[in-house]
C-alpha cells in the first residue's frame, strides 16, 4: 500500500504455494487461523486467495481446478472494477498518444506524393519532437510516483524507527525499575534476616538466664 497506493488491495491477489504440504484434513484457512498478519490483509482484499500444489505429480483436474480458481478471481477483480486496469489512466494516455502518433505516422504517407521533401522532413521533425515530449511526460509522471512512494517508505520507516527506539528506551526504564525493586527487596530481606538473627540472639540470652 506504502508503494502503489491503498487502491491496490482492489487489484490483489494472494497466492499460496505448496498446498500439497498439507496434512490429509488440514486446509489452508485453518492454516490462517494463526496468522493474524495474514488475515488482516486477506480481509482488505475480499478474502481473494488462490492455492496451488508444488508437485509436479499432480493430476491435471485439480492443476486445472486450481489455474481456474485463479482465472475466476481475476475476473471477480475485472468486474468489480468496471473493467478498470490499476494504472488506467496513464494506460489510456499511452493508447490517446499512439493513436495520435499513428495518425502523423499517416499524414506523412500521404504527403510523399505531394509534398517537398523539406516539408516531410518538417513534419516529421515535430511528430518525433511531439513524441518525445509525450514519452518524456509519461516518464515524469512514473518517476514522480515512485518518489512519492518511496518518500512515504521513508517516513514509515522513520516512524518505525523512532517507535523503535522509544520501545526500548521504555524498556530500558522498565528493566531500570525492576532492577532497583530487586535490590530493594533484597535489601529488605536482609535487614529482615538481621534483624531475626538479631532477636534469636537477645532470646537466646534471655534464655541462658533464666
Amino acid at each position: 500500500k506504502i508503494l502503489f497506493g491503498s487502491q491496490i488491495v482492489d487489484y490483489m491477489i494472494v497466492v499460496f504455494t505448496n498446498g500439497d504440504a498439507f496434512d490429509d484434513g488440514d486446509t489452508l484457512d485453518d492454516y490462517l487461523e494463526d496468522c493474524p498478519e495474514f488475515q488482516e490483509i486477506l480481509k482488505e482484499c475480499d478474502d481473494r486467495k488462490v492455492l496451488f500444489d508444488n508437485r509436479r505429480n499432480i493430476s491435471e483436474f485439480k492443476k486445472e481446478k486450481q489455474v481456474q480458481d485463479l482465472l475466476n478471481l481475476v475476473e471477480q477483480i475485472s468486474r468489480k472494477n468496471n473493467g478498470k486496469s490499476y494504472m488506467a489512466d496513464l494506460t489510456l494516455e499511452l493508447k490517446e498518444n499512439e493513436v495520435t502518433f499513428e495518425e502523423k505516422q499517416k499524414q506523412i504517407e500521404a504527403m510523399k506524393g505531394s509534398s517537398s521533401k523539406q516539408e516531410i522532413s518538417q513534419v516529421k521533425k515535430e511528430v518525433e519532437k511531439s513524441y518525445n515530449e509525450m514519452l518524456h511526460g509519461i516518464k515524469e509522471k512514473i518517476s514522480n510516483q515512485l518518489k512519492e512512494s518511496l518518500r512515504d517508505v521513508k517516513e514509515q520507516l522513520a516512524k518505525a524507527q523512532v517507535a523503535r527506539e522509544e520501545t526500548e528506551k521504555k524498556m530500558g526504564e522498565i528493566q531500570k525499575l525492576s532492577s532497583d525493586e530487586i535490590r530493594k527487596l533484597r535489601e529488605q530481606l536482609n535487614k529482615a534476616e538481621s534483624e531475626t538473627a538479631s532477636l534469636r540472639r537477645e532470646l537466646n540470652k534471655k534464655c541462658s538466664v533464666l
